[in-house]
């Protein structure tokens, strides 16, 4: 672990990944594990009630969701796809245009492997 300032508290303290130091870890887990509680018992509360309900703050919780870590309800998620705009329970993109974007970021696959033999000898005379 590198030493740096804590992203939260700003001590200087070896960082970890999340760019937090030991005590902010753990109180971010415990935090993210309280969230993950209240959404157990009651999936369907919105980003505003579970602040006011578990005391965190908004953008602490909206964090969570953005990451993947958290996942709500898509009818009481505020988050969109930032693709397409269609309401996702979590994370950046719906499993459509996530797909996709994988797809585009193989590139396009043969679905033969004879027709690319054949136009490598092509381009090669």
């Amino acid at each position: 672990m590198p030493l740096g300032n804590c992203a939260a508290c700003g001590k200087v303290a070896f960082v970890g990944a999340r760019g937090l130091c030991p005590a902010c870890l753990k109180q971010e887990d415990e935090d993210f594990d309280r969230l993950r509680e209240f959404l157990a018992r009651e999936p369907q509360l919105t980003v505003e009630e579970l602040a006011e309900r578990s005391g965190l703050d908004e953008g602490r919780i909206l964090r969570f969701l953005r990451e993947g870590r958290l996942i709500m309800s898509q009818a009481s998620s505020p988050l969109r796809c930032q693709r397409c705009g269609e309401p996702i329970p979590g994370g950046r993109f719906c499993p459509r245009c996530l797909r996709e974007l994988e797809q585009s970021l193989r590139g396009p696959q043969p679905q033969d492997k004879s027709s690319l033999h054949i136009a490598d000898r092509i381009k090669r005379k």
